[in-house]
Order: structure tokens, then C-alpha cells, then sequence
């Protein structure tokens, strides 16, 4: 009877972290980050890690990648509409857009080495004091993601190269010395499951 109770109440256990696991694995829209943007300041969106990815999911919006780990967004302003002439050439019309005030924009993905984060765009008619220029993408915004070519981001790789560095040198591996030069190797550091070769090394010429 005992045993029975356990496993019961083991079972009820893991029912209930899968419950919350599907709770948490589901973002929907209306939870989303809600950020204003206005026709004449651009958006743009600072990522911890260089970013691999970006979806924007309606044409209102467009962008481009000024730098590795910066994201630039501004609204779609003009369509171009194609005109017949009666010589057989088409000509090209640039025709404005526009928006009206709380119009939602669409959702703007964001995917680094290790996160994904998504925020939903309003377009603000008045270019008032709360637009903002640029966001700083916050943990908090951030999903865990297991993107296939990085199992160490960049910013994991930078501390954990730190405080390697911090490291009180110990007792030599390998010395060597040569045509005037020598070398010495200090350590060899693995993080699994990414195997990195970080030797901690000095190289020094002889006089």
C-alpha cells in the first residue's frame, strides 16, 4: 500500500511538471512585448550574442543588420505600383502608406546563438517621448533555444575565457625550448560538451 501511495503521488508529480512544461513552451500574441514606433525614427534592437536570424511577419515592416548583433527596423513608407504606357514601358509609382494610430504592425523575431525573442509593434501616430530608439534585448524577453552550430555562445566563451585568465598559474605541462625561443604550456581547459583546446600558453624569445 505504501509503495502504491508513492508511486501515486510520483505519478501526479510528473503530470504536473508536464502540464507546466506545455504552459511555458506556448507564447502567444497578446503576451508579447508591446513596443511604438512611429514613420520617422528607426528601431533598433541590441543583442547580447550576434544574431543568427530575424523574422519580420507583415511587409508594414522592413530592416537590415547594421552590425552583428545589432537589429535595425523602420516602417514600410511607400509601395511601388506598376503603370502601362502606351509605348509598352512600364514605369514604377511610389505610393504612400498610411497608418493609423495604435495599428498593430506585426511581430518582429529576433534569434541569437542561444535565445529567441519576440515583440509586437504598434505604430504610434505622434512622435512623443515614449518612442523609443533603441531596446536592449533583457533576459527576461529571451526563450532558451538549442541552435544546432553553437552549443557555447559568444558571451559564455568571453567568461569563461576570463576567468581562465584570473587563474593562478600552476605547476608547467610542457616547456620547450628552441632556435632562441621558448615556450612553455600552462594548462588545457575542456568544457564539455564543446571540446575547446583554450592552452593557456607564453611564447618567449631568449636573449
Amino acid at each position: 500500500m505504501k509503495n502504491f501511495i508513492i508511486m501515486f503521488m510520483l505519478m501526479l508529480v510528473s503530470i504536473q511538471t508536464m502540464a507546466q512544461n506545455q504552459v511555458i513552451s506556448k507564447v502567444y500574441k497578446s503576451n508579447l512585448p508591446e513596443i511604438y514606433i512611429t514613420g520617422d525614427v528607426n528601431l533598433h534592437f541590441r543583442s547580447p550574442q550576434p544574431v543568427q536570424f530575424v523574422d519580420l511577419s507583415t511587409k508594414n515592416l522592413i530592416g537590415d543588420l547594421p552590425a552583428e548583433n545589432v537589429v535595425r527596423i523602420k516602417i514600410q513608407q511607400f509601395e511601388n505600383e506598376s503603370h502601362q504606357r502606351k509605348d509598352s514601358i512600364r514605369e514604377k509609382e511610389e505610393i504612400p502608406i498610411y497608418y493609423f494610430d495604435n495599428q498593430e504592425l506585426g511581430i518582429v523575431t529576433v534569434v541569437g546563438q542561444s535565445f529567441l525573442a519576440q515583440y509586437k509593434l504598434i505604430y504610434k501616430s505622434d512622435n512623443s517621448a515614449n518612442i523609443m530608439t533603441n531596446i536592449e534585448i533583457l533576459p527576461e524577453d529571451m526563450q532558451a533555444l538549442e541552435y544546432p552550430d553553437y552549443q557555447m555562445s559568444g558571451a559564455e566563451l568571453r567568461k569563461y575565457s576570463l576567468d581562465i585568465i584570473r587563474k593562478k598559474e600552476g605547476k608547467k605541462i610542457r616547456k620547450n625550448k628552441d632556435l632562441g625561443i621558448e615556450s612553455r604550456l600552462n594548462n588545457v581547459y575542456a568544457f564539455s560538451p564543446l571540446f575547446s583546446c583554450m592552452n593557456d600558453c607564453e611564447i618567449t624569445k631568449l636573449t
